[in-house]
């Protein structure tokens, strides 16, 4: 019986999205060997079948008939697949939630050879409407989306920010093979819904996400040189549309206010506003005009409350890393909107201070003085080569 409801969130409903976030279909993908594939809507489909085998699954001739009925939920395929072999389930369960998955690195492949990157925002954001508006979706319902194979429910995805494209993508396959591999129809008047005729799409799942979101990805960043001096590809959403964080500077935001489980605006007297410890980027950022403000709206940030001792940290003290969401400019103070992504060990940062170009010493360094200041330093991957990850969740 056809499901009622929408979105609803199914293996057809899940690779129609996939197919609309695809690479243009004109283009061959070389994966294997050299072996040449095309982005068929059939290839598209086969490969996520065999991420789930983990395992090549070998084509056929009524692989194009299958995909189509999959894709238009009018037809589940547990025999063609497997998807309700106990046995199959069971080991694509296991592998999932490994701290070696294979099924992840399938995964990794094909969003590297499948993907339009320009794509991932709205894929993310498609999928997570169709999470959070499935009301056959229980909150506590556990899904393996994180790349740590830990499992986070869907009241927890409602409130993050950060997705790593491949663990999240994994995590929604594997979500519905082991719970709706039998319930493909049930996503047929969501399909319909979107596809009214062949090839029209008008379907608005996604607009229900107003939150901002980073999405990155493992491809991008295990594909960086050895001396990791490009950071990874990392959007924010502004108005619904991607943008790319800017790796050539970063703000760093010190004050005395910052309680990261309440983000609050914080408040910066004037005169401490880039003008310390900017050297020659002083006249570049002065005065705080409404472009130059839009410009700073797309650096990382550290956001940090001041060292509790002189030139180091407190062993339980953290700073936020995220950016600027909003800025307001009055005669005396400038008014700062943070939008932290992840926290870490403020220490770090002062071991760090040579590589992120901070002033000062040993024992009082910029962490110690209320201010904000800029560097032309590339933020993310300087902070991944000392060895701290930036893929978190907000606090």
């Amino acid at each position: 019986m056809a499901n009622t409801d929408n979105p609803y969130l199914c293996g057809g409903t899940f690779l129609a999205q996939i197919l609309r976030a695809r690479k243009s279909p004109e283009l061959p993908v070389y994966y294997n060997r050299n072996k040449k594939e095309s982005l068929s809507e059939q290839e598209t489909f086969r490969r996520l079948i065999s991420i789930y085998h983990i395992a090549e699954f070998s084509s056929c001739s009524s692989l194009k008939t299958y995909t189509s009925q999959f894709k238009s939920c009018t037809n589940s395929l547990e025999s063609f697949a497997l998807f309700s072999d106990s046995d199959v389930k069971r080991e694509f369960d296991s592998d999932v939630r490994s701290a070696d998955s294979s099924a992840l690195t399938m995964m990794s492949d094909f969003v590297q050879e499948f993907i339009d990157t320009e794509k991932y925002i709205q894929l993310v954001r498609c999928l997570l409407d169709m999470i959070e508006n499935d009301s056959t979706i229980a909150p506590n319902t556990p899904l393996y989306i994180l790349e740590n194979t830990e499992s986070v429910t869907k009241a927890e995805i409602n409130n993050m920010q950060v997705f790593m494209i491949e663990p999240f993508l994994l995590g929604i396959w594997h979500y519905i093979i082991m719970n709706r591999s039998d319930s493909n129809e049930k996503g047929a008047s969501t399909y319909r819904q979107w596809y009214p005729s062949r090839d029209k799409y008008i379907g608005t799942v996604g607009s229900g996400i107003t939150r901002e979101i980073y999405v990155q990805s493992i491809c991008n960043r295990n594909s960086q040189p050895s001396n990791k001096t490009v950071s990874p590809s990392m959007y924010i959403v502004r108005s619904d549309t991607a943008i790319p964080l800017n790796s050539q500077y970063y703000n760093l935001i010190v004050t005395g206010e910052i309680e990261f489980e309440n983000i609050q605006p914080i408040t910066m007297p004037i005169d401490r506003v880039l003008t310390e410890y900017m050297d020659e980027l002083k006249s570049e950022f002065l005065p705080l005009s409404p472009r130059v403000q839009e410009r700073v709206l797309t650096f990382p940030t550290i956001f940090a409350n001041e060292n509790m001792y002189y030139g180091r940290a407190n062993e339980n003290q953290v700073f936020g890393l995220g950016y600027i969401h909003r800025i307001k400019v009055r005669h005396d103070a400038v008014r700062i909107y943070p939008q932290i992504i992840c926290c870490l060990p403020q220490q770090k940062l002062n071991e760090a201070c040579f590589e992120l170009d901070m002033g000062g010493n040993s024992s009082f360094n910029e962490l110690n003085r209320t201010h904000w200041s800029i560097k032309k330093i590339d933020l993310l991957a300087e902070l991944r080569e000392f060895g701290l990850q930036t893929n978190g969740q907000s606090p």
